[in-house]
């Protein structure tokens, strides 16, 4: 039995815990038992005020969750084999400690800062009490002082303490007011320096001002601190792990049938296609494309390729957990939504590549024609791509400026080309007969030696269709695949000059085989010289069994292309 004397000193929770025999337990109402109860109730309060009076909100809010811990022992994992290892003293000294440390917390926040050492005293001598009244009115640990100092706001207390300290209110988030717009010196003094460059001075309204707020400091590394890596590839070459590469192309041309051709290589371990001999790790996928459906047509595409779709994953929202405790489903935001794909990712068992299909569809309420806005996003994301050690493989169309070079054709903000570290376009073969042959050039290789690029056609399979690459190279520029220097529109108007010139040289008049010959030997596809044909030339049969397909120029005279 612990006397009043043993428990009325400046003990810590632990040191009176330990005052108390774990098998003592108290039965009954008799007029001796709930004063001792309650002496252990009014001194663990005292314990718990006191320790925290004057510690860090952090600090206090340790201690609560401890004391919550060490009370959900007692009232839910002792079920299991009785309260015999607790006595009623014990768990007094809990809930007391428990309610003391709240409490002191609650006059912290209204405002009380000098008072609190009053109030301890008054709570020292009503622990002390002997003999303990059990009434109501001397029961009731004795009320804190006025405040004497300002209040504490809620940002000001940790949020896992907002519910103890000013109740379930503070855990619903008011609705916020618009922000008013910055006055000039707001946006002098602000940290953003986006919104410093947005500053005028006072003698013209339109001229951005300059300040520096604070003298810089620079962040450096002494490059002998920086341990080599060697860089490691998804596709040798061409696709770097850890890296950005950006796949771009005009609609219809099959940018997504080789991004889940890509998929369903990595997925199943397939060799690439200009590596049959070469193994090919298997890793996950993660995707996430806005623009096809995933039942009729991304799955049928994955299985034409052969992929393994157990290790492939779409991402199609983000749930989010309102503050009302419902959830609600949104689209993915490359702006917020960032933790969300890198927990997707770590779901899956080494993941190698994330296809973003089309980029431009989760950037969010990002201007993608602005550079500042498009590589905030993308440094975010080039972030998460080194530290997963994935692929980003991103797809986004080109723009309608066909008479630039390949570099510039990407929709959007130069950004998206200068940030990526590989940048493929595909652009169809516009000397295949067929019309079903595409090139997979290289725009930019920051990584590889390799400046070669490759062929496919879509091939069907059943419903739908899969790439079928050829494994010899393609020699093409970037630049002359996509016309961007007007190649097509010279070898257009040379070939017109050069029919002119060869059927004027034969009279006006000449075997069509002859002049294809002749267009042949000079380096000229059938299908330019059949434009040209069609823009200068009349094609007639020679009359009589057996005659043959002759052309002249159109009105008998050389026309003007």
């Amino acid at each position: 039995m612990v006397n009043d004397g043993e428990v009325s000193g400046r003990l810590t929770v632990g040191e009176l815990l330990r005052l108390y025999p774990r098998h003592e337990r108290i039965t009954g109402w008799s007029p001796t038992n709930p004063p001792l109860v309650e002496k252990a109730f009014r001194v663990g309060y005292l314990i718990g005020a006191s320790r925290c009076r004057n510690c860090s909100l952090d600090e206090a809010a340790d201690l609560v969750e401890r004391l919550h811990t060490r009370r959900e022992d007692f009232y839910h994992g002792e079920l299991n084999i009785g309260f015999n290892r607790w006595s009623d003293r014990r768990a007094a000294v809990l809930r007391g400690a428990m309610q003391g440390a709240i409490d002191a917390l609650r006059a912290r926040a209204q405002g009380v800062r000098k008072g609190l050492t009053t109030w301890l005293d008054d709570l020292r001598a009503w622990a002390a009490e002997n003999p303990i009244r059990l009434d109501w009115e001397h029961a009731m640990p004795p009320d804190w002082p006025e405040p004497d100092g300002p209040p504490l706001g809620r940002d000001d207390v940790p949020r896992r303490l907002w519910a103890e300290v000013f109740g379930l209110w503070a855990l619903f988030t008011p609705p916020a007011e618009p922000p008013r717009p910055l006055g000039n010196l707001e946006r002098i003094l602000h940290p953003d320096p986006a919104v410093r460059r947005t500053a005028t001075s006072g003698n013209a309204a339109n001229q951005p001002l300059a300040v520096a707020v604070r003298n810089p400091t620079p962040v450096t590394v002494r490059l002998a601190d920086v341990q080599p890596e060697l860089l490691r590839w998804l596709w040798p070459g061409r696709i770097a792990l850890g890296k950005l590469t950006l796949l771009c192309g005009d609609p219809g041309l099959g940018k997504s049938f080789v991004t889940l051709d890509l998929a369903a290589r990595v997925s199943s371990g397939t060799a690439w296609p200009d590596l049959p001999l070469l193994p090919n790790p298997s890793g996950s996928v993660v995707l996430l494309s806005a623009e096809d459906d995933l039942a009729d047509t991304i799955r049928p595409r994955l299985d034409a390729a052969k992929a393994d779709a157990g290790r492939i994953v779409a991402v199609q929202a983000v749930r989010r957990i309102l503050v009302t405790g419902q959830t609600q489903d949104d689209y993915f935001d490359l702006t917020e939504d960032l933790p969300a794909l890198e927990a997707a990712i770590k779901q899956m068992s080494d993941c190698r590549l994330v296809i973003i299909d089309p980029l431009t569809a989760y950037l969010g309420k990002t201007d993608s024609h602005k550079n500042a806005e498009v590589r905030a996003v993308l440094a975010r994301l080039f972030e998460l791509a080194a530290r997963r050690k994935v692929a980003v493989l991103a797809v986004t169309h080109l723009n309608k400026a066909n008479t630039l070079p390949a570099i510039y054709r990407a929709m959007g903000s130069l950004a998206f080309v200068a940030a990526a570290r590989a940048v493929w376009a595909v652009v169809r073969d516009e000397d295949d007969e067929t019309g079903r042959r595409r090139l997979f050039v290289p725009v930019k290789n920051n990584l590889g030696a390799d400046e070669t690029g490759l062929a496919y056609a879509l091939e069907p399979v059943g419903q739908t269709a899969r790439v079928r690459w050829e494994s010899d190279p393609v020699n093409i520029r970037a630049d002359d695949a996509l016309d961007g220097g007007g190649r097509k529109a010279r070898a257009e108007h040379d070939a017109r000059q050069f029919v002119i010139d060869t059927i004027t040289a034969n009279g006006g008049d000449m075997l069509s085989d002859d002049l294809s010959a002749a267009a042949e030997a000079e380096g000229i596809s059938e299908r330019t010289l059949r434009r040209a044909k069609k823009a200068v030339v009349e094609s007639y049969k020679e009359k009589g069994r057996g005659g043959q397909w002759r052309c002249r120029l159109k009105g008998g005279q050389p026309c003007a292309p």
